[in-house]
């Protein structure tokens, strides 16, 4: 699957939604979201292998 920035996608394990900032060789989304109403809202970022994001979709 292809990803671009601004993308919204969702780990395949489930958790929130989350928008990709940086692509980095082919491998990696740097990517940004906020957990509202977990007590922990955020803003929070992580970087995630592409093989483990779904995009959601709009």
């Amino acid at each position: 699957m292809e990803f671009k920035i601004g993308d919204v996608v969702r780990l395949k394990s489930g958790g929130h939604s989350m928008t990709v900032t940086k692509l980095k060789d082919g491998q990696e989304a740097w990517c940004a979201w906020f957990a509202i109403g977990t007590g922990d809202e955020g803003p929070h970022k992580k970087i995630f292998p592409l093989l483990a994001l779904n995009k959601v979709e709009q």
